[in-house]
């Protein structure tokens, strides 16, 4: 949460919107792989390219109850990704 709150109040402060090409950069590559893992195989793979359970909205929320699917949330460190880009935009400004 303070990764959250940080990063808000950092990008508020800048006060403008802007655009910029955001290096690719090591750690950014490694954490946005971590936190997206799960949509390459399996029934993320599926959802992402609508095939199987994951052709439809309809077939996925069958498949879920038939299978009593109930996934562990993991944090995807959404936050500190995004203080991560606005890092770079700040230092192309």
């Amino acid at each position: 949460l303070s990764a959250a709150a940080a990063g808000a109040l950092c990008a508020r402060a800048a006060g403008r919107p802007g655009r910029a090409r955001v290096p690719r950069h090591a750690r950014a590559g490694r954490r946005r792989s971590e936190r997206y893992a799960g949509w390459e195989t399996g029934l993320g793979a599926d959802i992402l390219h609508g095939n199987g359970p994951g052709a439809s909205l309809v077939s996925l929320h069958h498949f879920v109850g038939d299978t009593e699917l109930d996934p562990a949330p993991i944090s995807g460190r959404q936050e500190e990704l995004e203080n991560l880009v606005n890092r770079f935009i700040e230092r192309v400004r």
